[in-house]
């Protein structure tokens, strides 16, 4: 008998949240919708939370221009040589002038607290096709 592989384990990240306690649970939450309404207070609109990762949190909004951007934050919990990895992407992103490539509109870094405002790339993300295609992708 083969025993199942320890990379099927899932748990919906909507679902995660429950393992937290609820006072950590709802700063997260908490914390998410400051991140929205901060960033319609800045003009944009149609925001939505994409997810959250080990190194911070992923938003999404459109400007007045009607132009679609991401927004990464790191999340300043994280020692600083692990928030600086969002710089370097920002950085090593902004050399590379390519169709299938998000430019970046700007990366700043307010106090501890990183963000990167990329361009939002077209069509379904990543993780929707991994889904529709009953494919995991190597962690």
């Amino acid at each position: 008998m083969t025993r199942p592989l320890l990379q099927q384990f899932y748990i919906n990240e909507e679902q995660s949240i429950y393992l937290m306690s609820h006072e950590d649970a709802q700063k997260i939450k908490d914390w998410v919708q400051l991140c929205m309404d901060q960033l319609g207070l800045l003009g944009f609109s149609d925001i939505e939370f994409i997810g959250k990762g080990a190194y911070g949190f992923v938003f999404a909004g459109r400007s007045n221009e009607l132009t679609d951007y991401v927004f990464k934050f790191s999340r300043i919990n994280l020692p600083q040589a692990v928030q600086d990895r969002l710089e370097d992407e920002a950085w090593m992103q902004s050399q590379v002038l390519h169709p299938g490539i998000p430019a970046v509109s700007e990366y700043t870094r307010i106090s501890r607290q990183s963000v990167l405002m990329m361009e939002r790339a077209p069509g379904m993300d990543l993780e929707a096709i991994q889904f529709s295609k009953g494919v995991s992708l190597p962690v």
